[in-house]
Order: structure tokens, then sequence, then C-alpha cells
């Protein structure tokens, strides 16, 4: 059985993040279904074959080497971002649809013990290095605005896959305020992703970090 002690590489991401983890094989096209729903179609000896439709694929930027910056990558062509190791890629996903949690495993060939921890909403807050990525938790709050008391707090985890040229954001249900701030900040200064996966990590998780002085504030 698989343990964190053998599964956390010694070299770290220094050494082992030279290429994007993945299979070979990738193939891709685009369909547009009756309703206009777009969907993405990859087929691969490790995927499979299966679709993703527009309405529930997850928020992707991608910073090509050129300077350009995309986020309407598909299926087939994440695939082989992931592979190649080209340019900046920024992946956000909703561990609670599945279709986007199964890029994980069947995408980026993450370990299945940081994939497991992400499916935890109870993880304990940790910084783990594996082979290719660091793997980290921090734990985001806010006031919960759908009970009676005004003090009721609620808590989520927010997961980072940091890769030499990727980042990976995980949370369970509805984007943590940190990661809206800065997909609207994409949406005005794409360039912003030209500054690196850790610095696009740092930012997210000093926006996590600084939603806790509101809450302390009006707990005063």
């Amino acid at each position: 059985m698989a343990t964190r002690e053998n599964a956390v590489s010694e070299s770290g991401v220094r050494e082992s993040a030279a290429g994007a983890t993945g299979a070979t094989g990738a193939t891709g096209a685009r369909s547009a279904a009756g309703d206009g729903v777009v969907a993405a179609r990859v087929a691969t000896p490790a995927m499979g074959s299966g679709t993703i439709a527009a309405n529930h694929a997850p928020p992707i930027y991608w910073r090509s080497p050129e300077g350009v910056t995309r986020r309407d990558l598909s299926l087939a062509e994440l695939y082989r971002v992931v592979q190649t190791g080209e340019g900046m890629l920024w992946v956000d996903i909703d561990s609670q649809v599945r279709s986007q949690h199964a890029l994980l495993e069947k995408v980026f060939a993450f370990h299945p013990l940081s994939i497991e921890d992400t499916l935890n909403p109870v993880s304990r807050v940790k910084l783990e290095e594996y082979p290719g990525y660091l793997f980290m938790i921090i734990r985001a709050i806010r006031f919960c605005e759908e009970t009676q008391d005004p003090y009721d707090l609620e808590t989520q985890n927010l997961c980072f896959f940091l890769g030499r040229n990727f980042l990976v954001t995980v949370h369970g249900g509805s984007r943590p305020p940190a990661v809206d701030a800065v997909l609207e900040r994409l949406e005005h200064s794409p360039d912003f992703l030209g500054r690196g996966p850790g610095w696009l990590m740092y930012v997210i998780s000093d926006g996590a970090v600084d939603g806790f002085f509101p809450i302390l504030d009006r707990l005063d």
C-alpha cells in the first residue's frame, strides 16, 4: 500500500519538474451540440474517450511562449500543453464536478494521495513535495449567509498543485473570493499570467489569508 512517506519526492520540484506529467497519444476535436453547447472530446490510451460540455468545463487560462493568453483550450489542447510543458497554465477545478475532478488523474496524472486530499473537506493544512509538483492546502473562511446566526462561520479548503509551468487550484463547490478576484484580474490584465505559476499561487493564497481580517474585525 502506498504511503505519504514513500510517495513524497526527496529531490522535489527542482529536479523532476522539467516536463509536465501525462501519457502520449492525445487526439481531440470540438463539436457543437444541438442546443449550442460546445463540447471537447479526447481519446487517448490513458483517458479513453469522453466529453466535457462547456457549461461544466473549469476555468482554464494558458499563456503561450509567444505571450498570447487563451482561455478556450479544448481537452486535447490541454492534454498536449501538460505533456509538452509549453507556456504557463492555470486550471481552477471544482471537486464536486466529476468531469472536472477527473482531470487531476487523467490529464495531470497527479499522485492518488494528493488527489484524495482534494475530496476530503477536513484535510489538514499542509505543504507536501511530490515528483514534479508541490501540493499545498490552505483554509479559507467566510460568514455563512445561509443561516440566521450572524456569527456562523464556514471554512473551505483550497488546494494547490504547483509545477514548473502550471498551477491547478481545487475547491469544493463555490469558488473562494480569492480565486474569483484573480479570475477577474485576468479578464482585465491577461498578461498577469506571465509572472509565473509561483506568483499566481502566492496572490491567491495571500488573498485567502487577507479574507480573515474582515471577519476578525466583525467578531470584535
